[in-house]
């Protein structure tokens, strides 16, 4: 009932926990209850050492903006080291669960190390939003994003992540760029400035979003407002169209998340890193093989593999293809108009030897 839910606010503390497990069970109870008043008993439950840095700030109008400013004052508490340590990164959990991940001190003269990978965890206390999955609006319902790292400093990072090689088609434009493939992402996402260097047009979301990791530190741009329009995209001979929310993540500017795997069902070895198939519903997706016809084959590697990424809007330029291939026929002519009393240049005149001429023929051929 809505007295007990009062109750239960008014006797709940952040005491041991992070900000983030502190306001996850706190929205989790207070569903119905008046904006003002759980903004006051949210500000009444923190720790200690949040009210103390928000003595002198002049706080928000509503509870969003008040859970945003805990969160990120914790953050920079913990970052700066004037909080003790902690052995884990906190997790959220439902209110009726009963667990919740604590955040022991470190004993004297230990020091302890954060996880620091970009897992995060989001808390949705609002009805879905149109066009993400349905168990994303569900009260409780953890939005995560990104992977954890390995620990080790000499491991590559690439054998850490599963990255796949995808093209994205906005009306004349396209741009071939690996998209990390993360089975803990919750939906899939893009990079705010791989969007702007698209000129893909954003579509604000009806309930904005706000997506923190699960240390408390909230991504950004916090709260996720926006999403990409319906865009085309083809991986290994599928073709789809799909949206991404839009947030800053310019480490892994495309992420495919669980939403995507659940739908297609790719075949994937892990051990190999590697996409090997699609599951048996997505073969209408299936893009039918283009026809060979004057499309002379660039053989193996025609696109570097492994492009660095601010070149990746350019893969096209390094396809062998395009360089072998004439330009399309046109269904008209255009006039060359001659001047009068003129000749054509006479320009200097290579021999060949027959291999050379061979070579020639054959190029002119295939690309005719």
């Amino acid at each position: 009932s809505e007295v007990g839910a009062e109750t239960r606010l008014l006797k709940l503390r952040q005491r041991e926990r992070s900000v983030c497990a502190y306001a996850s069970e706190f929205r989790t109870i207070s569903a119905k209850l008046n904006d003002s008043a759980l903004r006051a008993a949210f500000l009444e439950g923190l720790a200690p050492y949040i009210r103390d840095e928000l003595a002198g700030r002049e706080l928000p109008q509503t509870l969003d903006e008040v859970v945003d400013l805990a969160l990120r004052i914790d953050q920079r508490v913990l970052d700066a080291g004037a909080s003790p340590s902690f052995t884990h990164a906190s997790s959220c959990t439902h209110a009726g669960g009963g667990a919740h991940a604590a955040r022991p001190p470190s004993p004297r003269g230990e020091t302890t190390t954060v996880a620091r990978g970009p897992l995060c965890l989001l808390w949705l206390s609002q009805p879905p939003t149109p066009g993400l999955p349905a168990t994303i609006g569900k009260r409780g319902a953890p939005l995560s994003i990104g992977v954890a790292q390995s620990g080790s400093s000499s491991t590559p990072v690439a054998t850490n992540r599963l990255l796949i090689p995808v093209t994205l088609l906005h009306g004349e434009a396209s741009l071939h760029v690996n998209a990390l493939v993360d089975s803990g992402a919750a939906d899939n996402f893009m990079d705010l400035d791989l969007a702007k260097r698209l000129r893909i047009p954003l579509q604000p979301l009806e309930r904005v979003i706000p997506v923190t990791s699960v240390d408390g530190r909230p991504l950004q741009p916090y709260p996720v407002r926006d999403r990409t329009q319906s865009l085309r995209m083809i991986t290994q001979g599928h073709q789809e169209t799909l949206h991404f929310l839009v947030i800053s993540a310019p480490s892994s500017p495309l992420i495919l998340g669980f939403p995507w795997l659940r739908l297609h069902d790719p075949h994937i070895s892990w051990s190999q890193n590697r996409l090997l198939g699609w599951g048996t519903s997505c073969q209408t997706h299936l893009v039918p093989p283009p026809s060979s016809a004057g499309l002379p084959d660039g053989g193996p590697g025609s696109t570097p593999p492994h492009l660095p990424l601010p070149y990746q809007d350019l893969a096209a330029v390094f396809d062998k293809r395009r360089t072998t291939t004439l330009s399309p026929h046109r269904p008209y002519d255009m006039e060359i108009k001659l001047q009068l009393g003129t000749s054509p240049p006479h320009g200097r005149l290579f021999s060949l030897s027959p291999s050379e001429s061979r070579a020639m023929e054959e190029y002119i051929n295939q690309a005719l």
